[in-house]
């Protein structure tokens, strides 16, 4: 049987960001597009659309388009759409693309603006529809160094409003918010110039962040449209940074398309790929792509990203997502380089597995075993990992060549420490979600059975799971069985040889707690998650989490918030203190904003408190519900007992500037060991001295 190549392993590497699966150029398919197609999202729909009426002359329709969203989230994709519908709906039959293209070459760098002139279109429906056509692909590029993106943005919108009736251009511009705010104060510097005195430049700026943001305005039950503009349907906008890549109401998401093409079975099964060879029964990179292939892995896989985003609060985009393929099916090309020799993937793969066969030393044996198994996607989800050999005495740890072996891979390896997506995953993805990291209070849970029985011994847990676990994983079990063997005889009452002992079984509980949580949908903060999952469209489930925020801001119905202090810090001294106190009004809920034609949904639900919004994230909502269930203020996480804070001093101090309240005798305001301010008889407030 040979020892095969398969070209599609080292293709998937090409799909990470920071290779040929990073920066989009439109109509340059070499160019971070892996999958040779377009990827259908409900914005390639609506850019589909809006070519459609324009070519059919559709009264109404936006002519001025903004794509908002930071990189990486499919915004030259977008463009390519639009450009592809409009040659197919005004029968040009490739022209237009291939002018467009032609316009788009980047030698050596992508132009910022491209345009296309009504005499282009002469003898074509498009030069009585469009007229013109200016695209602007990346509104943060400049054309030279001295150059700020602001300023020819700028100068693009006031060629907009300036533009003669009749003659207005198709413009379709992808910009980020940053510059979008950032051109919105830098009219400020400019208002001396003449072709800026018109405040409509500003007033289209201020529509955009307010129709495309994310922060307070988003809390609201009734938002601005973006597509088109609220008041100006000439513009539409669009913010892709809403847009979830993870899930889709119909059909298979975007990332679902992804991993379905990596992992399809012609590209990996038959004599040319791996069908016959020799390594794949311990290769992780066939592996991976098997299990991924299984509807159930599949879907869990999607959850799990799924929980991240509403976890985390950040949306995976089409580049990182991309790259999370490649890295969870094979890693990075620096995986694959020892000693400055870069090596194929199956290359590497080949060796490691002749290095685990049975004639082979032990030690040597171990670490190829573990460097094949950190390619498993249920580990490169999850690249953190103990560093034993700090906790160890090496002079015992060296008496045993395969503890060693063991113990050097982990001191030795630095994997969290690779491109972007490695990054990722190791920061808050990890902290949030890792299944290592979980340890339920239910009997019945698999993982807190994996962490009994390797709790006891590496070989009993290998023996609980080995049927549920795959070849390269029972293999390396075996060894590190072995290497913890090695130990029994010794006197068990040694520190040194327990903590050995107690860290090969950490290490092996790590592992089978990942493999078997990614796998089955199994992780940290699981029913949390689902909980809160829940909660983000359904009224009723989000009802039941008011109580226990009513009972942190007004322990028996009565608001309390001071005016001085620092938000997360220790309570003032009382005798310095100035707090308010008042009892508290309605605390409404509202669930998420829905998406419609108009405009995207997000995945915040908020809370109503005296007129303020607090946006319910997931951390405040396992505070929550961890409070309901007996856990009080003081164990809450820094970041969460600050929010909680903004939000009393916030309200404290709408109620300390509300005179009605005051004379009606609902606020009361105690000065610390001075007095207190109270309504009095004539209709004003007056301070009351305490008496000493």
């Amino acid at each position: 049987m040979p020892r095969n190549e398969n070209l599609w392993v080292s293709e998937l590497l090409s799909w990470h960001g920071h290779d040929r699966g990073g920066v989009r150029v439109p109509f340059h398919a070499a160019m971070g597009k892996p999958l040779r197609k377009t990827v259908e999202t409900p914005l390639i729909k609506k850019i589909r659309d809006l070519a459609r009426n324009l070519v059919d002359g559709t009264p109404g329709t936006p002519r001025w388009i903004f794509l908002i969203g930071g990189p990486g989230n499919g915004k030259s994709e977008a463009v390519e759409a639009f450009v592809q519908e409009l040659d197919i709906q005004s029968n040009s039959q490739g022209e237009l693309i291939n002018l467009v293209s032609s316009k788009f070459e980047p030698g050596p760098v992508a132009p910022r603006r491209v345009s296309v002139t009504a005499k282009e279109f002469e003898g074509s429906v498009l030069g009585e529809r469009l007229r013109s056509l200016t695209i602007i692909q990346d509104a943060s590029a400049v054309d030279g160094p001295d150059q700020v993106a602001e300023d020819p943005l700028i100068e693009d919108l006031a060629d907009l409003f300036t533009s003669p009736e009749g003659q207005e251009p198709v413009f379709i511009c992808c910009a980020n918010r940053g510059l979008v705010a950032r051109a919105r104060s830098a009219i400020e510097t400019k208002k001396s110039l003449e072709w800026l005195n018109d405040p409509e430049v500003t007033m289209l700026l201020t529509r955009l962040l307010t129709a495309t943001g994310v922060g307070q305005a988003a809390l609201a039950t009734v938002r601005p449209n973006c597509w088109p503009l609220e008041d100006d349907p000439r513009f539409a906008a669009w913010p892709l940074d809403l847009d979830s890549i993870i899930t889709s109401v119909t059909g298979e998401s975007p990332f679902e398309q992804m991993v379905s093409t990596a992992s399809n079975i012609r590209k990996w099964e038959g004599d040319e790929n791996c069908g016959d060879c020799t390594s794949k029964k311990f290769c992780p990179f066939y592996v991976n792509a098997q299990m991924l292939r299984n509807d159930e892995c599949r879907r869990n896989l999607l959850r799990l990203l799924r929980h991240s985003e509403i976890a985390t609060g950040q949306r995976w985009n089409f580049r990182d997502s991309f790259s999370l393929c490649a890295e969870l099916i094979v890693g990075q090309r620096d995986d694959f380089r020892s000693d400055d020799l870069a090596l194929s993937p199956c290359s590497w793969v080949h060796e490691r597995v002749d290095e685990i066969s049975i004639d082979t030393q032990p030690a040597r044996s171990l670490s190829a075993a573990w460097e094949l198994v950190f390619h498993l996607y249920s580990q490169a989800l999850f690249p953190n990992w103990l560093s034993p050999s700090e906790e160890l005495h090496t002079g015992t740890v060296k008496r045993s060549d395969v503890t060693l072996s063991a113990i050097t891979v982990f001191s030795q390896r630095k994997r969290a420490q690779g491109a972007h997506i490695r990054q990722m995953l190791a920061g808050t993805f990890s902290r949030k979600l890792d299944p290592a990291l979980a340890t339920p209070s239910g009997l019945g849970s698999v993982l807190r059975m994996i962490e009994d029985e390797f709790g006891q011994s590496v070989r009993q847990g290998s023996e609980a799971f080995e049927q549920k676990l795959t070849p390269i994983v029972n293999r390396l079990l075996e060894l590190m069985s072995e290497a913890e063997d090695f130990w029994s005889d010794t006197v068990r009452e040694s520190s040194r040889v327990r903590a050995i002992q107690e860290s090969l079984r950490i290490l092996c509980s790590i592992l089978v707690k990942r493999f078997w949580g990614v796998r089955e949908g199994e992780y940290l903060d699981f029913e949390y998650l689902t909980e809160y999952e829940k909660i983000l469209r359904e009224r009723k489930e989000l009802t039941k989490v008011v109580q226990p925020l009513r009972e942190i801001l007004a322990p028996g119905g009565v608001f309390g918030g001071s005016l001085v202090r620092v938000f997360g810090q220790p309570s003032p001294d009382p005798t310095r203190d100035i707090f308010v106190t008042h009892s508290l009004g309605n605390v409404i809920p509202r669930i998420a904003s829905e998406s419609t034609e108009e405009i995207p949904g997000h995945d915040i639900p908020w809370i109503e408190v005296e007129g303020h919004r607090i946006p319910l994230t997931f951390d405040l909502f396992a505070t929550l519900q961890a409070y309901s269930t007996g856990a009080r203020a003081a164990s809450f996480a820094p970041h969460t007992r600050a929010a909680i804070d903004k939000v009393k001093n916030a309200i404290a101090g709408g109620l300390a500037r509300d005179k009605e309240s005051m004379l009606g005798g609902g606020v009361s305001i105690c000065v610390g060991a001075l007095g207190s301010l109270s309504p009095s008889t004539d209709g004003t407030v007056e301070f009351a001295r305490r008496e000493k």
